[in-house]
């Protein structure tokens, strides 16, 4: 028998960022006024000066014999039979409000027209036996998933579990000119913006040191102009010292974009937009959404807000392969759906913030790569 999954809290490792919280009302589309489906709540313990703070996590447990089931009167709540997961049909919810009086646990919220609770995210897509949105979001891993997955389980709770609609927009009209014309120019444009993120996120690797030089090298005995603005720089490296210089650019990628410095660039779209410089702004959960509207999910261990530009430019670089491949399969309404996707997320959430970001980044950078790096962004960022 399959062990079903479940959440475990460790509450010495909880630091209250709230970061379960944000993360449940984003991906089930919870309204502002509205409790998330899981909280964490502080308790005081003990006299003073003795006193301890204590943190607790509350989700449904998804109970063998749910009270709440039991005392439900329109059998608006189902126990999955499956996973054990127990479900809310909003559309037979009364509002009755028996099930919280039922509930040993005060899980269960109320929203204007229907009780809501946890499903383990079922419901916003997430596969059975992998971890909900509360779990993965945590930084500091004080919540756990923990189960046996099983292919043949999760399919046949996949197809008894409602999954919502793709949130297409309709009126999103795609611009012939900025679609790709084959599979392999979009791979192509898939490999650049990837190749950008990623320096964004991570340090410079000594191998794309020796891919450039190589490439500046032979740009130069082929008589071919440089092509952007690494290869002259690149002409003048050492092949014995490109790994002390591959040290000197880590120092200045923990300066400049990991925040060890006094004056870092930060690299997220919600310090730009609106000029207030505060993180986790409002677009900061627009380009959740653009994500999940796209199926798109960022790379696993990866603890960053997801409007961070690095995370930002492999998105799009998702969405450019996304297109090879219905190219490559010859399906054009996938393909303009992709490209349209693209167009829309560079337009509202690259091109209004991006240029200035650049320019921070030039004016700080001490270093030709990281100076050329912004100007490669910036340029990729305005053709598109």
């Amino acid at each position: 028998m399959t062990k079903r999954p479940s959440i475990h809290f460790e509450a010495e490792r909880c630091i209250q960022c709230w970061a379960c919280e944000v993360a449940c009302k984003q991906w089930n589309e919870i309204p502002a006024g509205q409790a998330p489906r899981c909280w964490v709540e502080e308790q005081d313990e003990g006299v003073f000066p003795h006193l301890k703070r204590i943190m607790t996590f509350h989700v449904c447990k998804q109970c063998e014999q749910p009270e709440c089931v039991a005392a439900c009167p329109t059998q608006a709540l189902i126990k999955e039979e499956i996973s054990g997961v127990v479900l809310v049909d909003a559309e037979r919810c009364i509002l009755c409000r028996r099930c919280a009086e039922a509930c040993p646990f005060d899980v269960p919220q109320f929203g204007p027209r229907s009780m809501d609770k946890c499903d383990r995210c079922l419901s916003c897509g997430v596969a059975w036996g992998s971890a909900p949105h509360c779990v993965a979001t945590c930084p500091t891993q004080a919540l756990r998933y923990e189960g046996e997955e099983d292919e043949a389980v999760a399919a046949q709770v996949a197809a008894a579990v409602k999954q919502p609609e793709p949130a297409v927009q309709p009126e999103r009209v795609c611009d012939p000119a900025r679609q790709f014309g084959s599979a392999e120019q979009a791979q192509e444009a898939a490999l650049s913006w990837r190749l950008l993120g990623s320096l964004l996120l991570e340090e410079v690797p000594v191998r794309l040191l020796e891919q450039l030089k190589n490439n500046a090298d032979a740009a130069v005995e082929g008589g071919v102009q440089a092509l952007d603005p690494w290869h002259e720089w690149a002409k003048a490296l050492e092949p014995d010292n490109l790994a002390a210089v591959t040290e000197d650019l880590a120092v200045e990628f923990a300066a400049l974009l990991a925040g060890m410095s006094a004056h870092p660039v930060h690299s997220y779209e919600s310090v730009y937009d609106g000029g207030n410089g505060i993180l986790m702004g409002p677009s900061r959960d627009d380009v959740v959404r653009a994500y999940a509207q796209a199926g798109y999910h960022e790379q696993e261990g990866l603890r960053l807000p997801e409007d961070h530009l690095g995370i930002e430019l492999s998105f799009v670089a998702q969405l450019c392969e996304d297109e090879a491949q219905a190219l490559a399969q010859g399906d054009v309404a996938q393909a303009q759906l992709a490209a349209a996707r693209r167009q829309a997320f560079v337009d509202e959430h690259l091109k209004p913030w991006v240029g200035a970001f650049c320019e921070d980044l030039k004016a700080r950078a001490q270093s030709p790569f990281y100076q050329g790096l912004a100007s490669l962004i910036d340029a990729l960022v305005s053709a598109s």
